[in-house]
């Protein structure tokens, strides 16, 4: 896999490859510390995305039957 980093605007310090990568992908420096050691704060209801109880029902319903299923 090929991959390049971009390094328009960074910051005066020296990033590490991984903040650099969360860099380009516009997350400020100061906050990429609390992406890579989140809460429990962080976690979201998953009732509050749309269709969440439907796609339970029919990943359940083809598990059962022993279908194969791709995530």
């Amino acid at each position: 896999m090929e991959y390049q980093l971009l390094t328009s605007g960074i910051p005066t310090r020296e990033l590490s490859p991984v903040e650099l990568v969360f860099f380009n992908r516009g997350i400020d420096p100061s906050d990429i510390d609390h992406y890579l050691h989140t809460t429990e704060d962080d976690i979201l209801d998953p009732e509050l995305l749309d269709n969440i109880a439907f796609g339970a029902k029919m990943f359940i319903s083809h598990l059962a039957a022993g279908d194969k299923i791709f995530v």
